[in-house]
């Protein structure tokens, strides 16, 4: 056997292996490397990314014509955290196709986390695709939730649909990182960097479903061939036992971005995440260029503060050829007069694919992927079927950089979107370079689309993988197409809560939206029974609670505000519903109940840095009730909730959105909310009480209560200053209350001042005295 490495952090215990597989993956001609004799390690200081100062182990083994090398790393900050990849040289006179490098290899039994058996653990779960579920819950449950962690939704949304399995699921897939956790103890599983290799985490149960199975880490190298005398290296694989599970994830976004080319620098030149209008979820493929100009006409004549107005999929004439068709008889044209009326222009499209129509399939055969048995890719969508384009190919390379040079500099177009980017990565192509896999073939080609659109043009991959584009992307789209509905729970399931999948999607990816903007897709809260030209996405079904929450979606993502809506017909009240949610500040929701194994968390947790440099940060606190009759919940101010920032301060001033109450609480108080009506949702926000100063305690307008309206804060020993930017056209409600011993001059009956101010407001200053 291999010698194991080790790590244990009080009564979590980690024992693992490694493995290589060589031969083409799917071809049954695989073969495994397992039992590697190990010489005597050599050891050394150094440091590794901003994990700082450590210890590298280096083991050496060699089978016939391979030699492996087993890195380890172990930083000198504490025993909690371990780092190991795999080096594989091939030591043969041939070309050697390498499948799988696996870092680590867990055995049955292999980790142990407290008293608590695997069945017991709850699973975090991120797989590889948007339409992928993301999940948490016990391993060993039989419930609903526990499918949730095999499977997906539709490309089109929905809910996650069996294939007539049997009993419950033993194994259950990941990808960049999972985490395990028992009462007492956590385990933090996530590769770095991201750029090599797609990379996948496997967690097995046995039959029984109570006891571990095993643990797989894999890192695919998809049969890339490794030439003799050629080292490939795998991605590292981080441990971390830290039992505060949601601290172990952060400090993992902060190493990608540390290791990634050009990821910190991309995240300190980050600008607020954008508001964007998007034609899809109204028009459909049918939008002409005469609907977008009526809403542009729309928006000239009551301006909304948004910044991008994006054409989806319409424009053109075939995927793969991307020039406009008919119903846009003018497309640079139009992306003129958008960034005349202030806005930025934004474009669709779907780079690696090229219709089976298209010039381009016809002109360049040899651009095509192909499988491993000599057919053609062919990528589904709907009733639509495209060949796909071979990014290893050095022409097809120059395609995508010339294509997007095109679209960014001579037609205007600064904002993208890109979908069904996926569509290079089955696992059994063939590349044109055979020595690349499907992340380094990714990678490439948004590095080639990166160069057309240059540096500041705004990127948003939609359908594509995560890992391959850290410091690339400058979104990621979180889930599955949205519709506008609840959906209703299966019969069973009506006691558990139930709501839109593409919520649970994207408020279980927050952890990314520290890596680019995530994008939640879009916002539709009209009111529409009946079709518009036969298009089922411009139905609006959901009453005035499920709007709400349906924007709520929007905030806790963090990252980019999308919608939806014709404006020349949506109702005033839905559609100003935006002004909850935008602008974004930038900071996504923690899912706080989420490690309970709930199946739809309820809890969410934002970190509020406020516009204005006077006032000191705070949290929101949303509750999403996704039960068909009211509920209300009891909440306790602690550290499972808020994080540290429980402990931090000897007071909080909690204040409803809703406006029903405000009150000074404190660390560990237990709030009771509610009761919230079906599918409806509540904000507490829950700030520092200062000890000599005033207190901004309250507004109607965004979600965060001051995080974006108000834009400047002045005390002074006479009362306070501050400067409001409200640019929405309805009114906007403050709550102000006085430093302690204080009173203002108009305060009401609680001693709070109320301003009440009509929108839009580009700036205005107020000043409230004390008596």
């Amino acid at each position: 056997m291999s010698r194991k490495i080790q790590l244990r952090y009080g009564e979590t215990l980690l024992e693992a292996t490694c493995l290589v597989e060589t031969g083409a993956p799917g071809s049954g001609a695989t073969r495994t490397w397992d039992a590697w004799e190990f010489a005597p390690a050599e050891t050394r200081v150094g440091t590794l990314a901003c994990l700082g100062k450590g210890r590298f182990t280096t083991e050496t083994a060699e089978k016939g014509d391979l030699r492996l090398t087993r890195e380890t790393f172990r930083p000198e900050d504490g025993p909690a955290r371990l780092a190991v990849r795999l080096l594989l040289t091939n030591l043969g006179p041939d070309d050697l196709e390498v499948a799988t490098l696996s870092p680590l290899v867990v055995g049955e039994e292999g980790a142990r986390l407290g008293a608590a058996p695997a069945g017991e653990w709850v699973f975090l779960r991120q797989p590889r695709h948007k339409n992928d579920m993301p999940a948490a819950f016990r391993l060993g449950d039989e419930t609903p939730g526990v499918w949730d962690g095999v499977r997906g939704t539709p490309e089109t949304g929905g809910v996650p649909r069996g294939a007539g399995e049997t009993g419950f699921p033993t194994r259950f897939v990941g990808s960049e990182m999972m985490l395990l956790r028992a009462p007492e103890a956590a385990l933090f599983l996530g590769f770095f960097p991201l750029d090599r290799q797609l990379v996948q985490g496997v967690v097995g149960l046995t039959p029984d479903r109570r006891r571990l199975a095993g643990i797989r880490l894999d890192c695919h190298c998809d049969g890339q061939l490794l030439a003799p005398g050629k080292t490939l290296v795998s991605q590292w694989v981080l441990i971390d036992l830290d039992p505060d599970a949601f601290a172990a994830i952060e400090r993992y976004t902060e190493l990608l971005n540390d290791v990634h080319p050009g990821a910190r620098e991309r995240e300190k030149a980050r600008k607020r995440p954008p508001t964007v209008w998007c034609s899809w979820y109204y028009y459909g493929d049918g939008c002409a260029q005469w609907e977008a100009e009526a809403n542009l006409d729309a928006l000239r004549k009551r301006p909304l503060p948004i910044d991008v107005i994006q054409i989806d999929e319409c424009w053109d004439q075939e995927w793969g050829d991307w020039y406009p068709n008919i119903r846009w008889p003018d497309l640079p044209g139009f992306a003129r007069a958008i960034r005349e009326a202030g806005y930025q222009p934004g474009i669709w499209t779907c780079p690696f694919l090229a219709d089976i129509r298209s010039t381009v399939r016809y002109h360049h055969p040899e651009w095509l992927l192909h499988r491993r048995n000599g057919e053609s890719v062919i990528f589904p969508m709907g009733t639509q079927r495209s060949f796909v384009l071979d990014p290893t190919h050095p022409e097809v390379l120059v395609f995508l950089e010339e294509l997007y040079h095109r679209l960014t500099h001579e037609w205007g177009f600064t904002y993208h979107k890109l979908d069904f980017t996926r569509a290079i990565g089955e696992p059994d192509v063939l590349f044109y370079d055979r020595t690349k896999n499907r992340a380094e073939a990714y990678r490439a080609a948004f590095e080639a689309i990166r160069r057309g659109i240059g540096p500041d043009a705004y990127l948003n991959v939609c359908g594509g993988f995560y890992g391959p584009l850290v410091g690339l992307a400058d979104a990621q789209r979180t889930g599955s197409d949205v519709r506008s509905e609840w959906p209703d729970p299966p019969p069973g399931q009506e006691g558990e809560g139930y709501g839109p999948f593409t919520i649970k999607q994207n408020t279980l990816r927050f952890w990314m939206n520290r890596l680019w903007d995530n994008d939640p897709d879009a916002l539709m809260v009209r009111r529409r029974a009946e079709a518009y030209r036969g298009e089922v996405l411009s139905l609006g079904r959901m009453n005035d609670d499920e709007a709400l929450t349906s924007a709520l979606n929007q905030y806790l993502g963090g990252g980019l505000v999308c919608f939806t809506e014709n404006l020349a017909e949506v109702d005033d009240d839905r559609l100003l519903l935006l002004r909850h949610c935008a602008p974004s500040i930038g900071e996504a929701a923690i899912p706080r109940d989420a490690l309970r194994g709930v199946r739809f968390p309820a809890l969410f947790d934002t970190r509020v840095t406020p516009a204005a440099p006077g006032l000191a940060p705070w949290h929101t606190l949303s509750v999403v009730n996704w039960h068909s009759e009211a509920r209300s919940y009891r909440v306790a101010l602690d550290e499972e909730i808020l994080g540290h920032f429980a402990t931090e301060h000897p007071a909080f001033m909690a204040s409803a959105f809703r406006g029903e109450w405000a009150r000074v609480v404190r660390p560990g108080e237990v709030l009771e909310i509610g009761p919230i009506r079906a599918h409806a949702c509540e904000v507490v926000k829950i700030q520092p009480l200062p000890s000599d100063g005033p207190c901004l305690v309250w507004t109607d307008g965004h979600f965060s209560m001051g995080g974006t309206e108000v834009i400047a804060w002045e005390p002074y020993a006479g009362g306070v200053r501050l400067q409001v930017k409200w640019l929405w056209p309805t009114p906007l409600t403050l709550r102000v209350a006085p430093a302690p011993g204080k009173r203002f001059a108009s305060a009401r009956a609680d001693g709070l001042a109320e301003i009440r101010l009509e929108g839009p407001l580009a700036s205005r200053w107020l000043d409230l005295p004390y008596a």
